[in-house]
């Protein structure tokens, strides 16, 4: 409780956290809140105490109490909490801030029911102080608000605090606040709640206020006035001679009420009042005007209540009677008619009777009752309506009326005749001939009457026009406005404004098209002329309607609609907002006749540009604009404002915000201004949030190339120190969290390295700065947080930080695994899981998954290994990925009806977009709840689709990290992800399970075949599901298939009984052997070749060069089941029949083609070929497919026939030959022996040359290299001589010589060769040559060549020794 304030608390209860769904900040809810108010109740209940000095025994806190006039102990918890903040010394304003902040929230215990019980008992009390403290001039506006509280509806007031309370308004009678008036009333004893007044008991109280009002002129009409009633119903003949000199004394008070300006709740006191005056006062204009500005600012509620008070009707059904005399009658109703639409069309559409002065003597009647003067026209009677003598209204024969004697004229009466009309169009009639003020009131009305449904607005202009000869209504008010325009009257003008804002809500087209011909857009000024006149006075009425007119303009701008073309409506728009750009760059400099107003402007341009952020992020802001808006938000540190000046800070810190992402003259100037930003944020509570939420946005959109902020802030321990102190408030304000996690995220991910380490370790960065958290790190506070019960938003964004921060701190220092309540409780989330159609509970379980696996990565915890350990862990997993995705076809299905309904218009998912676009639309309204289920289904979608990628991060994290063999829930795991046929988070799923496979592999974990052969068919499944191989094909399949091949070698490498598996597969063996084996080597070979030289051809190549090494891997896997022969027989048929053979020896042929790297597919396919050839039916049928033609006559095979290759001049071609070609042919013979003897002599004819030259460069001393490959190929082609020799080559053809064996000398001579080497072990040693880079590490080192020496001295022994020998 110790961080608590007046202004912290004050802050928490007015806004509640009312988007966060928490009421912790309530009073009845929050011990600490109520702990907090029991402590200062001292203050509460006796509010003089708090601003009255005190002594102190630190001479600092003393001078300070009596500098600031503050109870020394309220000086001594500020000065604390100043220095544990902030530290900047900044007590003084601190101090003032407080003292505002108490008197705010005495005003909101007071002013909410709940709450006002907490001061009722010491009412009289805090009245006193209140009004002691006004006297003294503290904090006049709460403490007034806080008296209207207390004394509303109270029967009885102390005579005594009236009298004072009198006396203070005396004392005030040169600048009165309204409020002040609306107490007195209350005081003089106005009762709201029953609209009465409260008669003082005591006969001598109402004496002595009389005696005081009459001896004290108190410059307030409407005390005077009020009271009057008081006296006049205490006894009104006794104090008839005081009601006279106090109505006397009311002279002026409607034309004094006229300057009131009232919120709702003091609005509708003093519509009391007017329920009180109407049993006093008689209609007229001026009454009915006050009355109706009053009504205006209350709710529809007060309103209707007010129009069906019985006294209310009395007076209207008089003024009935009078109309259409426009003084008496039509100037009175026009004004009442301006609040409530309803009411208006109700005594405007049907009058019935119609009044007018007329001499009696003149009419020609007949006398149906003398007593009640009831007469009836014998003839028909012509009249003039008011304003308008230029017609003449035909009353007919036998219309009854009644006629009233009027005081001006003996013979002149008030008639009233029984005779139908429409006000409407009455009113639409004389409108040209009403005066200016009038006039204004008039189209106000109307205005208001036309802002109403279509049907309605429609009937009310209909009737409006219906006696105007030339036009219509709206042109005759249009015509009004451009002579407005031109006489610069602005009264008009503004009303005529609003109008057409109005009229925009129905019949946009008729707005449009007048404003292209209006002057008001005209190149001559009009719009600038107009603005100085207004400067002339400082009264900027025209301008602020114009604003609300352009923002709605703009709004009706986008809507669907061919009457008005969309340039033209751009056009407009862009000159209007030229204009408010011109307005916002200089405004500041203008003077203002009412300060409030310039705050007004202010708010209502930055709200209008923030709906015109399209224009403004395709142009370039100017440096007038960018400096307007920052001195703006810089005035909060010097002007002291209330809500209006509030909304205007925070408006301009809103339009920055939304501006600083594309305009970076306004991000370069926030950034010069981060330490005012900062001053803002420590000084002043009411804009930490709005502040925050700036420099968020700030620090998300800085360059590169500008200065950190932390380099820009004067003070950045301070400021740091106060986030973080805020951060541990104790009182959960949910939405200060949420923007400050949003703030420290952005200085994460935008490099702003300086303030993260002043965050987390308490220092500046330099180089001897040693990153490890202080006591006060945000680590400790963030790990705290991480344990309180979050709404989900908010925790959803503490954990985006959390993992944030673990992504680039050092591991040693991870305060968060550190401590096994965070863990446990984050485990505790993901099992207490439950599916649902909330996006954010999904939102959720991804950041706690991702945090999980974080932690789990950065330290082993028991939590983590407890949560895979628990039996229940498959079902929480399959939760998550167990999706029924309908998304797709919903999509499909909704923009097939949006296309079907509005053609003309491009989807868009943009809900408020095409509510506004589509505005009343009938078919919008009935479309949009199936375009929002898709918006929320696609929502749904991907926080589930985050969700099972978080899960699988974790999964991944845990299997990757864990110590300890999986035990048996992920085999459970797998088979949930496997047999999910669903193509949603197919890559997820089939991911992890390679991931816990390769795991089982590692760890050669026991897998029952039977399990393994399961796994089988479902990968199989799924090969099918993804249309595999055709899928090899198609740029738009994700690559599923790479992943279900690794998984099919990971299955079969774990079978202990490959026969089983094979026997038991058979059928489903073969199948998949054709078309994933078969026919997708086939298509990736096909797929290969034609893309081979195309621009992606590098990647392209090695990525479809990964997938053939799969699938041979898999082949070879078969092989080494050793199947029986009959599988093996199939096998090969079914690779033959797919075009897998043929697709190999193609390949081969032209494996040339590759520009770039010439050698790539002939070493592929060559690899194929060797592996497949060691099956014996496959090399059958590779043989029968024309094998060895392709291997004497490819291209490839031509450049080795050319000879001269060894390890060290021409790799590639080398290893073509040494382990592709000559170990195919060696292989085959070996195989089929001399069932491929002649094919076998014609290779040897073909590649006699490379033969040659490998046997005679043992004998080439001077330029001998030797190399364990040179070893390899002559060993493999003495081996091919002797399996020649043995099958008697030269009975099958003739004239084939093998090269250094096709004499007893030529073996001689090679025999001596290798003896020569094996005789000069130096020499020897000083011609070995390395084959790669493991070969050449060996002979760089002494010990390791030594060895390596030895080793070829055996393996030429060897071949040595097998010259002669008749073994193979």
């Amino acid at each position: 409780m110790e961080k608590l304030s007046f202004s912290s608390v004050y802050e928490d209860l007015k806004n509640s956290n009312a988007n966060y769904n928490n009421q912790s900040a309530k009073i009845e809810n929050n011990p600490l809140i109520k702990e907090f108010i029991s402590e200062k109740s001292q203050f509460l209940h006796q509010p003089v105490r708090f601003y009255t000095a005190t002594s102190h025994s630190d001479a600092k806190i003393k001078n300070l109490s009596k500098k600031h006039n503050l109870n020394a102990d309220e000086v001594a918890r500020i000065v604390k909490q100043v220095d544990e903040r902030a530290n900047d010394g900044c007590y003084e304003e601190e101090i003032e801030n407080e003292k505002k902040y108490f008197a705010f929230f005495l005003k909101y215990l007071a002013s909410d029911t709940k709450y006002l019980s907490l001061l009722m008992k010491h009412k009289q009390t805090i009245l006193y102080d209140c009004l002691e403290l006004l006297q003294n001039s503290v904090e006049t506006e709460s403490l007034l608000q806080t008296i209207t509280a207390l004394v509303i509806n109270s029967k009885q007031q102390n005579s005594d605090f009236v009298i004072k309370w009198l006396n203070y308004v005396y004392d005030q009678r040169d600048c009165i606040l309204p409020i002040t008036v609306i107490n007195s009333l209350l005081l003089l004893g106005l009762n709201t709640a029953e609209a009465t007044i409260d008669v003082f008991e005591n006969q001598e109280t109402a004496k002595e206020i009389t005696e005081f009002l009459k001896t004290h002129n108190l410059e307030c009409p409407l005390v005077y006035y009020f009271w009057t009633f008081v006296l006049y119903i205490s006894d009104g003949e006794k104090e008839k001679k005081d009601i006279e000199y106090f109505i006397r004394k009311s002279d002026m008070v409607l034309e004094y009420m006229e300057q009131f300006e009232l919120d709702t709740f003091y609005s509708t006191i003093l519509s009391s009042f007017w329920k009180v005056a109407l049993h006093f006062v008689t209609f007229d204009a001026a009454i009915c005007k006050s009355i109706a500005k009053t009504l205006q600012k209350c709710s529809v509620q007060t309103v209707e209540d007010f129009l069906i008070y019985p006294e209310f009707e009395t007076k209207l059904e008089v003024l009935r009677q009078k109309l259409p005399l426009f003084d008496e009658a039509l100037m009175p109703l026009l004004y009442l008619a301006s609040v409530n639409a309803d009411f208006a069309n109700y005594e405007l559409r049907s009058c019935n009777t119609f009044a007018t002065k007329v001499k009696l003597g003149e009419l020609d009647y007949d006398l149906l009752d003398d007593e009640a003067n009831i007469i009836v026209l014998k003839s028909e009677f012509l009249i003039s309506p008011p304003l308008d003598s230029s017609v003449l209204l035909p009353i007919p024969q036998d219309t009854r009326a009644k006629y009233i004697s009027t005081s001006t004229s003996d013979d002149e009466v008030l008639l009233i005749l029984l005779y139908n009309f429409n006000g409407w169009s009455l009113l639409g009639r004389l409108l040209k001939s009403f005066a200016s003020e009038n006039l204004v009131a008039l189209i106000n009305m109307l205005a208001f009457n036309i802002d109403t449904p279509l049907e309605r607005a429609t009937e009310v202009l209909q009737q409006l026009s219906a006696f105007i000869e030339e036009d219509d209504i709206v042109a005759v008010i249009f015509e009004i406005f451009e002579k407005s325009l031109q006489v610069k009257n602005i009264n008009v003008a503004s009303s005529i404004v609003d109008f057409i804002k109005a009229l925009l809500k129905n019949f946009p087209h008729l707005v449009w098209l007048h404003l292209v011909k209006s002057q008001l857009l005209d190149k001559n000024g009009t719009l600038l002329s107009m603005t100085s006149t207004e400067l002339m006075y400082g009264d900027f009425k025209f301008l602020l309607s114009l604003n609300d007119l352009i923002d709605g303009l703009r709004n009706d701008a986008i809507k669907v609609e061919t009457e008005v073309p969309a340039k033209t409506k751009e056009d407009i728009i862009t000159k209007l907002l030229e204009y408010q750009i011109n307005v916002f760059e200089s405004y500041q400099f203008w003077k203002f006749e009412e300060p409030k107003d310039r705050f007004k402007l202010g708010s209502s341009l930055c709200k209008s540009f923030m709906r015109a952020q399209t224009y403004f992020s395709q142009t370039t802001i100017s440096s007038r604009f960018s400096t307007s808006l920052i001195n703006s938000i810089l005035s909060a540190k010097s002007v002291e404002g209330d809500e209006v000046f509030k909304d205007f800070i925070e408006s301009h810190m809103t339009l920055a915000r939304n501006f600083v992402s594309f305009s970076e003259q306004i991000g370069a100037e926030l950034i010069n201004h981060s330490n005012d930003l900062a001053q803002i944020y420590m000084r002043f509570h009411e804009y930490k949030i709005p502040a925050l939420s700036l420099m968020t946005a700030m620090v998300e959109c800085t360059r590169e190339e500008q200065l950190s902020i932390l380099s820009h802030l004067e003070k950045g321990s301070s400021f740091v120190n106060a986030l973080k102190y805020d951060l541990q408030y104790p009182v959960s304000n949910f939405a200060y969290m949420d923007h400050f996690y949003q703030f420290f995220g952005a200085l994460l991910r935008n490099g702003q390295s300086g303030l993260c380490i002043l965050f987390l370790t308490g220092e500046k960065a330099s180089k001897s700065t040693q990153l490890k958290p202080s006591d006060n790190s945000l680590f400790f506070i963030l790990k705290d947080q991480l344990l309180q019960d979050l709404p989900d938003e908010v925790f959803i964004n503490l954990l985006k930080v959390v993992s944030l921060t673990l992504n680039i701190w050092n591991d040693k220092h991870n305060v968060f695994s550190q401590d096994a309540k965070v863990l446990d409780k984050l485990v505790q989330i993901l099992q207490d899981f439950k599916p649902t159609d909330d996006f954010r509970k999904y939102d959720l379980i991804a950041n706690v998954t991702e945090t999980c696996a974080f932690l789990y990565y950065t330290t082993k915890h028991s939590a983590i290994d407890n949560l895979f350990s628990n039996e229940n862990i498959p079902t929480i997993v399959k939760t998550i990925f167990d999706v029924e995705d309908a998304v797709p076809e919903m999509e499909s299905v909704t923009k097939s009806r949006f296309a079907q309904l509005f053609p003309e218009m491009p989807f868009t998912y943009d809900i408020p977009y095409l509510d506004k676009t589509l505005a009343d639309n009938q078919e919008w309204l009935e479309f949009k709840p199936q375009l929002q289920k898709l918006v929320d289904g696609l929502k749904l979608r991907a926080s589930k689709d985050h969700a099972a990628k978080t899960w699988g991060a974790l999964l991944t994290s845990y299997v990757k990290n864990t110590g300890s063999p999986l035990n048996n829930n992920f085999l459970d795991l797998t088979l949930i992800f496997l047999q999910n046929d669903s193509s949603t988070l197919l890559a997820q799923r089939l991911e992890l399970t390679f991931y816990i496979f390769y795991s089982f592999f590692k760890t050669k974990k026991n897998i029952p075949d039977d399990t393994l052969i399961l796994i089988f068919t479902l990968l199989q499944s799924i090969f099918k599901n993804i249309e595999f191989p055709d899928s090899i094909h198609s740029s738009n399949i994700r690559p599923y298939y790479k992943t279900c091949l690794r998984l099919v070698l990971l299955t079969m490498n774990m079978v202990s009984d490959g026969n089983k598996f094979v026997e038991t597969l058979y059928n489903e063996l073969l199948k998949f052997m054709y078309s994933v084996i078969g026919t997708g080597t086939t298509l990736t070979l096909d797929k290969l070749l034609a893309n081979v030289n195309k621009e992606n051809e590098p990647y392209f190549v090695s990525e479809k060069i990964q997938d053939l090494l799969a699938l041979l891997a898999i082949f070879n896997k078969i092989r080494e089941m050793q199947p029986s022969e009959s599988f093996k027989l199939a096998l090969s048929n079914a690779l033959s029949e797919s075009g897998m053979l043929k697709s190999i020896i193609n390949m081969y042929s032209n494996s040339h083609l590759p520009r770039n790297d010439p050698f790539i597919l002939a070493d592929v396919s060559l690899n194929f070929i060797v592996e497949l050839c060691r099956m014996e039916t496959v090399a059958e049928k590779l043989i029968a497919n024309g094998l060895y033609a392709v291997l004497l006559e490819s291209p490839s095979s031509l450049s080795i026939q050319k000879g001269g290759l060894t390890a060290n001049t021409d790799a590639e071609l080398y290893n073509l030959w040494l382990n592709g070609v000559l170990s195919v042919v060696l292989q085959l013979l070996g195989m089929f022996g001399s069932k491929v003897i002649s094919e076998t002599c014609l290779f040897v004819r073909y590649f006699e040359k490379q033969i040659k030259f490998c046997i005679h460069s043992w004998a080439n001393y001077k330029n001998i290299c030797v190399s364990t490959l040179s070893i390899q190929e002559t060993g493999q082609i003495i081996l091919l001589y002797k399996i020649m020799v043995m099958l008697e080559y030269d009975q099958y053809v003739e004239k084939v010589v093998l090269p250094g064996f096709h004499n007893e000398n030529a073996k001689t001579e090679l025999f001596t060769s290798f003896r020569q080497l094996l005789t000069h072990p130096k020499f020897l040693n000083s011609r070995l040559i390395a084959t790669n880079e493991s070969e050449q590490k060996i002979l760089d080192s002494p010990e390791s060549r030594s060895l390596f020496v030895k080793q070829v001295t055996a393996d030429i022994k060897q071949l040595q020794n097998s010259i002669f020998s008749a073994e193979l």
